[in-house]
């Protein structure tokens, strides 16, 4: 299992998930390994996530809320945070067999701030605090029926955004005159 201790913030969104990445020794990856969480107290333990015997290096651990919003990360050597937490990213550990290992990374809070190399990543996959992004979309309507060319057509059109995991997060309709 992997947990964390809640330190203290300005958001007051509980912790749901981590999503972390593991590298094994023999260089396979796992990326944006999504797990649950339960807390008691400010200690925050993820499910148990099952792993043959060998030995790791936990690369990735951020926090989300239920909205897929990023609370904590736990910074990567060398990055501007690093030096914040005792021991950053990477962090090795040993999976013996017949036996559970606990790996509890320092995680520090994310703010509005902050961006993902503030913590070593390149990006987070999630929105972060008050993050307001936007993307401006231009389409145009074209329907070829046998050799005939429609352009410019009235329609409806359905845009939908998903998260890094593939769930989808929102959906509009907009009305598009041609």
């Amino acid at each position: 299992t992997f947990s964390f201790t809640q330190t203290t913030s300005d958001t007051k969104a509980t912790p749901a998930f981590v999503v972390l990445g593991l590298t094994s020794i023999n260089g396979s990856l796992k990326d944006n390994v999504r797990l649950p969480l339960s807390h008691f107290a400010q200690v925050f333990t993820s499910e148990p996530l099952r792993l043959q015997t060998g030995n790791y290096q936990l690369v990735q651990f951020t926090v989300l809320d239920q909205a897929n919003t990023i609370l904590y990360a736990a910074p990567i050597k060398g990055s501007d945070k690093a030096n914040h937490v005792a021991v950053p990213l990477l962090i090795e550990f040993v999976i013996n067999q017949n036996t559970n290992s606990h790996v509890v990374p320092q995680v520090l809070a994310v703010t509005s701030g902050d961006t993902p190399a503030d913590f070593g990543y390149t990006n987070f996959g999630v929105a972060g605090p008050g993050s307001t992004a936007e993307v401006l979309i231009k389409t145009n309507v074209k329907i070829e029926i046998g050799e005939i060319l429609y352009e410019d057509v009235d329609a409806q059109i359905r845009v939908s955004g998903y998260d890094v995991y593939n769930e989808l997060q929102w959906t509009k309709d907009f009305g598009f005159s041609g």
